[in-house]
C-alpha cells in the first residue's frame, strides 16, 4: 500500500477545491482579490477555502511592489479598524 504524506493529501484538496471556486471576471485585479479574500472569510467549505487562499497567495505573488501596496490599502478600507469605533470602545 502506497504511503501518502499530508502535504500531498493537503495539495490534492487544494487541487480538488479549486474546479469548484468561480474564476474571477477580467477588469481591476486588485479588486478581484479584494473580492476574493471577502469570500475566503466567508463560509466555505475547508477545501474550496484553502483552494482560494492558494489562488489568493498565487495572484499576491505574481504583483508589483506597487500592486501589493494598493491591494493592503484596500484590504484595510475593507477588512480594517474602524478607529472611532474602537477608541469609543477603549
Amino acid at each position: 500500500m502506497a504511503r501518502v504524506s499530508v502535504s500531498q493529501m493537503l495539495h490534492a484538496l487544494v487541487d480538488m477545491g479549486r474546479q469548484y471556486l468561480d474564476r474571477p471576471e477580467s477588469g481591476d485585479k486588485l479588486a478581484g482579490l479584494v473580492s476574493q479574500c471577502h469570500d475566503l472569510v466567508s463560509a466555505h467549505g475547508e477545501a474550496s477555502g484553502t483552494a482560494l487562499a492558494s489562488r489568493i497567495l498565487d495572484e499576491y505573488r505574481a504583483l508589483d511592489d506597487d500592486q501589493r501596496i494598493d491591494l493592503l490599502c484596500r484590504l484595510n478600507d475593507v477588512f480594517g479598524v474602524d478607529a472611532e469605533a474602537l477608541a469609543e470602545a477603549a
